[in-house]
């Protein structure tokens, strides 16, 4: 297993986790709108990490700051490779980044469906700030080093 930056011509395999793991939870196909910021993550996004086996995509893990403060976007790994250390290193990888960049914190959000997602960022230091049941979505936040 390798972690590595995402390169031209990932962004079709990304999506294919995505949608899988959207699917596995939700049990309908995600709407494009999912999808819209993967067609150019070069663009979209200040960081994005995949891991790989072999030579396939298996995870990925994006990066966003907005209003100065990181925000990890688009986080999956395929349902296979899970509980393996994969998402602890593609986690690992982007918190470094932050706290190199001087960092004082990192956000995320979620839905309260993803409950193994939200156990993992528990684990790993994030706390739950809010809640917004209208969009069903759980918001978490993690000081830096």
């Amino acid at each position: 297993m390798k972690i590595r930056r995402a390169r031209k011509g990932d962004e079709e395999e990304i999506k294919e986790i995505v949608r899988k793991s959207l699917f596995e939870i939700f049990k309908v196909e995600p709407p494009q709108s999912v999808f819209e910021d993967l067609g150019n993550i070069n663009k979209n996004y200040v960081l994005f990490y995949v891991a790989g086996d072999k030579n396939k995509v298996i995870g990925c893990a994006g990066l966003k700051i907005q209003r100065d403060i990181p925000r990890i976007k688009k986080m999956y790994l395929l349902k296979a490779y899970r509980r393996k250390g994969i998402g602890q290193a593609l986690l690992d990888k982007l918190i470094r980044y932050c706290e190199t960049r001087g960092h004082k914190k990192i956000v995320l959000s979620t839905t309260p469906e993803m409950k193994g997602a939200i156990s993992f960022y528990k684990k790993n230091g994030f706390r739950k700030t809010r809640e917004n049941k209208k969009k069903n979505m759980v918001f978490f936040e993690k000081r830096l080093k």
